[in-house]
């Protein structure tokens, strides 16, 4: 695995940043995890073949 300093780390996050804002590409669990939190908002994920995936259960009920 490649090592990135400090200016390589934020160029690399910042490209990943514009990616995910600018293109087809889609965020992941961590992604959706966050936007749970700070929405407030609970959320499921379904996909085909696979179980369903929770996140911001806590929230489940506060918005209609």
């Amino acid at each position: 695995m490649q090592d990135l300093d400090e200016d390589d780390l934020e160029t690399s996050f910042e490209q990943y940043c514009q990616d995910i804002q600018d293109t087809a590409a889609w965020g992941g669990q961590t992604e959706l995890n966050a936007l749970a939190h700070v929405l407030q908002h609970h959320i499921k994920v379904y996909a085909a073949g696979l179980p369903v995936v929770v996140m911001g259960q806590q929230y489940q009920g506060k918005h209609t």
